[in-house]
Formats: structure tokens, sequence, C-alpha cells
């Protein structure tokens, strides 16, 4: 399974590149992304708390490795 998630992860962000332009960011494809995603998410869950709960895990860790990334960046002299 983790195979095939790491595939799966590997060719959306090949099809992800495949659309960015001047125009159109990686940022603004990716909210466009996870817009439809976390929309199916909630249509077709068993259980809308577990969306809930995984939408509030990956913010959190997804804030931990910005912090991360800022503090390399700062240590670095990159931030200065």
């Amino acid at each position: 399974m983790d195979e095939k998630i790491t595939a799966f992860h590997d060719q959306l962000q090949d099809l992800v590149e495949e659309y960015v332009t001047e125009e159109l960011s990686h940022g603004t494809l990716i909210q466009e992304l996870m817009s439809l995603s976390v929309s199916n998410a909630y249509i077709f869950a068993k259980d809308t708390d577990q969306v809930d709960w995984t939408i509030r895990y990956i913010k959190k860790e997804a804030l931990k490795k910005r912090k991360e990334i800022d503090d390399e960046l700062i240590s670095g002299g990159e931030l200065d």
C-alpha cells in the first residue's frame, strides 16, 4: 500500500508541475487541489469527524515543518 501511495504522490506532483505557469502558481494549484480533496473527503466520508481530525493533524504537522524550515533559514543567515 505504501508503494502505491508513494507512486500516487509522485504522479500528483508531476501533474501539478505540468500546469504551473507564471499566471497559475504552484500555491494556487495546490489550494485548488486541497479544495477539491476536502470537499470530496466530506462528501464521501463515513465519519466526518475523522476528516476534521485529519485536517487538524495535517495543519499541526505542516506548521511544525514550516517552523523547522524557518529556523534553518535563520540559523543559516538567509533570513536576517
